[in-house]
């Protein structure tokens, strides 16, 4: 994929200068061919078997119709040139059209289908057409004279014959949208069933879904049968595999993105003046109108930055709830062995490299995750786990998949407990007469440590100064002390104090490693497992959960903007998803196979507040003067917040947070509604609910009053207006009555809830809004409060100039808001 199209390159017809390769070739007799092949050594030279190549293309000549097409062309091309001279070749291009492809009004039913398939003799190119202009049709393009490239449709059926004719040797048909979706009946579907003279027995047609999706041709294309007698050829193709792999979720990723750009997805709404004063600042606007059409990722599309993004809301508001101060918390890596026994024993030959074996690699770490979860979550080897939160990568080396997780769970936060579970040091080697079970177990240990748990400082992981970024050596500490605002130390026995040294070889030279290179673990995991991990005490109470998630989230966040001639401003976060993402195969198979991005403990329902009668209403272009007629009669839709409103009114005795609601509710989508959950107590695998309310700016104070009302009363809106028989005339008159928005103490509240899953740059937006819009005659805001206990959750105290970057931006935030004279800091900014 090249800026987000797709681009294959067909080779011209003419070789130029370095000889002919790829399809030129084909215009060659065989013997000449096969010479050119065995002379250039980017074929392989004299490490390929001649009579492979031979039989190759013997295979491929006799059986490839773009083989013949090609050698057809060049004949016609040479007999013209011979016989009207170079001023008679004209510059044109070939185009095949799949019968397929051609709209019902053109295609002759009547026709066999081997009738209008692909040319193979000599016919340069054919085109029928009712009218005068050509069909819009997307074929397939072959350079022309001059060597111009033209691209082709990426679900053209001769596509992967193309691009992988030894994957396809004889031009089979990839993947096209007119393939039938049939469903195989189970054996009760077929015992009820007596139609003897149905042609394919076993199989009923879908009626909803006509053809099947590029994800499931690809992934019956992929899949390994056991019982089947022929060789497979898609774990067997080395790099052309990869590139297969890739192509075909590049392709769904197209289709997907496609789809969100289709008309009747191009929402807009009547009330998102945030979003308006957003995009009009990010992509240069004047007015609402002058945006054509506005495509997004939706939150549930696994693998987009709005997906992670509320993924990683969802997992700190599981923390925030489910934490204890008084219980540990972790952090648990966990990576995939390219070495497992089971990998090894799938590879097919002893010289097939592991890395084109992405499908293996994704499938064994697949099991290994099912079982790491059942000890986790069913077994609870670390203590019943109140929460957690995972997030799934791909390392760069071989593309192997690898886990973050963030834990809490109910085991007391003690130096014993996080000894007995975290291991930083090498076990002592037990006596050799000693033959238990745990003596053979500390003897696996120390054997796994050598390969997995060592760290080696080398130039991948040094900074400029020559330090190491992980931190080691570590500090040895002959007990684990737990501190508070920083990282733990474990177990590590200095070699003074009896602390175990390993030898190892490694090349020529052995190396020592004592305990301060040992990358913590736990004993049971390492022996279990056979690979890479590392767990960690999670100190303090919120930075630490900020890590969870955090690898997603790199790169722009921002949404790409592209001006179009129509002059309209198209926001496509498609297009920049398509042009940023970076992916190896096994990231891509994984893709493919929906394997999960992220895992949460619980399910979150986000809820949104918004002020009566003022939520949003979601409308296309065609439904505008409908949407609107409705608002002007009042005909709005129900929200789960209005439905709540509704039914604190039908019950005065209902005393269920709106926040909470999820818990115990659900919100009928169909009929806008909650309605009480039927919670089955012998359903085990059943996942907790909780919800979350969206934040909401201080910039909107009514909307903000409304926010802080709601997280702590019970009630409709006209309730949570009435304070003591006073009716108010606003929100922000009602909090201020009810005590929220008297003092310094609602902004520290608001600061500390933030401060759990909000990154810095949000957190120090929230800080500066606080300042300039919290305050009133009433509430006079303690800035240098609020600084001093918040400040390490604005920016990174390590970077040095951060604060003054900090406190620049700030003081350019009060002035663009005309409040200049805003001092919460001793020393004014010179």
């Amino acid at each position: 994929m090249l800026n987000g199209e797709f681009v294959r390159k067909m080779s011209s017809m003419i070789a130029g200068d370095s000889g002919p390769s790829f399809s030129q070739l084909y215009i060659l007799d065989a013997d000449t061919a096969f010479q050119k092949r065995v002379s250039n050594i980017a074929y392989g030279g004299d490490r390929v078997d001649p009579d492979v190549l031979k039989k190759l293309d013997t295979l491929l000549r006799e059986c490839h119709p773009l083989a013949n097409i090609y050698k057809n062309f060049h004949t016609q091309y040479q007999e013209k040139l011979q016989n009207e001279g170079p001023d008679a070749i004209k510059n044109f291009r070939l185009v095949l059209l799949e019968e397929r492809e051609v709209p019902d009004d053109v295609r002759a039913n009547n026709l066999h289908p081997r009738q209008v398939n692909l040319p193979t003799e000599e016919t340069l190119f054919s085109l029928h057409t009712e009218s005068d202009e050509p069909p819009m049709l997307k074929g397939i393009c072959i350079t022309d004279e001059q060597g111009k490239i033209f691209k082709f449709s990426p679900h053209h059926p001769l596509t992967d014959t193309l691009c992988y004719p030894l994957l396809f040797p004889c031009g089979d048909d990839g993947y096209h949208n007119k393939i039938p979706f049939v469903r195989k009946l189970t054996d009760d579907d077929a015992s009820e069933s007596n139609d003897s003279d149905h042609e394919n027995v076993g199989f009923v047609p879908i009626k909803k879904r006509k053809s099947i999706s590029c994800r499931d041709y690809v992934k019956y294309r992929l899949a390994i049968r056991k019982g089947e007698d022929y060789h497979n050829i898609w774990s067997s193709g080395g790099g052309l595999s990869q590139k297969y792999t890739l192509d075909y979720n590049a392709r769904i990723d197209s289709d997907n993105a496609s789809y969100l750009r289709r008309p009747e997805l191009d929402l807009l709404s009547t009330t998102p003046e945030s979003a308006r004063r957003w995009l009009a600042r990010d992509c240069g606007a004047q007015s609402i109108n002058d945006f054509g059409s506005i495509v997004m990722f939706r939150k549930n599309y696994p693998g987009t930055r709005p997906y992670f993004q509320d993924m990683f809301y969802d997992a700190t508001s599981i923390m925030a709830r489910s934490r204890k101060s008084e219980n540990a918390s972790f952090m648990f890596t966990f990576t995939s062995n390219p070495h497992w026994p089971e990998i090894k024993r799938n590879l097919f030959h002893k010289k097939q490299k592991i890395v084109d074996r992405f499908d293996i690699i994704c499938r064994i770490y697949e099991d290994k995750l099912r079982h790491l979860h059942f000890l986790l979550n069913k077994k609870h080897i670390f203590g019943k786990i109140l929460g957690y939160g995972e997030s799934r990568e791909f390392q760069k080396r071989i593309g192997g998949p690898h886990l973050h997780r963030v834990f809490c769970t109910d085991i007391l936060s003690t130096p014993e407990n996080v000894e007995n579970l975290i291991w930083a040091h090498i076990p002592k080697e037990p006596p050799t007469e000693d033959k238990s079970s745990w003596a053979n177990f500390i003897r696996k240990v120390r054997e796994l440590l050598k390969h997995h748990q060592l760290h080696d400082c080398g130039e991948h992981c040094k900074k400029l100064n020559g330090k190491c970024k992980k931190g080691f050596p570590k500090p040895f500490s002959n007990i684990t002390i737990l501190h508070e605002n920083k990282p733990a130390e474990y177990k590590r026995p200095s070699p003074d104090d009896g602390g175990e040294v390993l030898e190892i070889k490694r090349g020529k030279n052995t190396i020592k490693y004592d305990n301060s290179r040992v990358v913590a673990y736990n004993p049971l995991i390492l022996v279990m497992f056979e690979c890479h991990h590392n767990l960690e005490f999670a100190y303090g109470q919120t930075d630490n959960l900020k890590y969870a998630l955090k690898y997603p989230f790199k790169g722009s966040s921002f949404s790409y903007v592209r001006s179009e001639t129509t002059g309209l401003i198209h926001v496509d976060e498609p297009l920049q998803y398509a042009r940023m993402i970076y992916r190896s195969p096994t990231e891509a198979y994984s893709r493919i196979l929906t394997y999960k991005y992220a895992f949460l403990s619980h399910v979150v329902l986000a809820l949104t507040i918004h002020l009566p009668e003022n939520q949003r209403v979601y409308f296309t272009h065609q439904s505008a003067n409908q949407t609107l007629g409705n608002i002007d009669s009042g005909d709005l839709p129900e929200t789960p917040l209005t439905a709540y409103w509704n039914l604190c009114n039908k019950d005065p005795t209902f005393t269920i947070l709106f926040e909470n609601m999820p818990e115990t509710y659900a919100f009928n989508k169909k009929t806008r509604v909650w309605k009480k959950l039927k919670i089955d107590p012998k359903n085990k695998n059943r996942k907790p609910r909780i919800g979350r309310i969206y934040t909401v700016s201080p910039r909107e104070p009514e909307k903000f009053a409304l926010y802080l009302l709601t997280k702590h009363f019970v009630g409709s809106f006209e309730n949570l207006l009435n304070v003591n028989g006073h009716i108010c005339d606003t929100f922000v008159e009602a909090g201020r009555l009810r005590g929220l928005l008297e003092d310094n103490e609602v902004w520290e509240r608001t600061l500390r809830e933030g401060s759990t899953y909000l990154t810095p740059s949000q957190m120090r937006l929230l800080f500066a809004n606080i300042l300039v819009f919290g305050g009133t005659e009433k509430c006079v805001i303690d800035g240098l409060y609020l600084w001093n206990m918040f400040i390490e959750h604005f920016y990174d105290r390590r970077c040095t100039e951060a604060e003054r970057l900090f406190l620049k931006k700030l003081r350019k935030f009060f002035g663009r808001n005309f409040r200049p004279k805003i001092y919460f800091f001793q020393n004014d900014l010179k």
